[in-house]
């Protein structure tokens, strides 16, 4: 076998394989990403958002802001 088309074909083998790799990796991510998206639901967090215990503290009014001990000693 002549000694440049070897290696010709050992870097496409090489290739062919990193691209394999490449397309086996991206095609699992992207079953990982569907797998999270139906296991929580199309929703995702809106349930969670509606719930009386996630409310914060955006829905309460605000208190009085208070200047810091260092500023007042001054």
């Amino acid at each position: 076998m002549n000694p440049i088309y070897a290696r010709r074909r050992r870097f496409d083998i090489i290739i062919t394989l990193l691209c394999l790799g490449a397309a086996l990796f991206g095609v699992t991510w992207l079953a990982l990403i569907l797998f999270t998206l139906f296991y929580n639901g199309l929703a995702g967090h809106q349930s969670r958002r509606s719930s009386p215990r996630t409310r914060r503290r955006r829905d309460r009014p605000m208190a009085a802001c208070s200047t810091p001990s260092s500023a007042r000693s001054s």
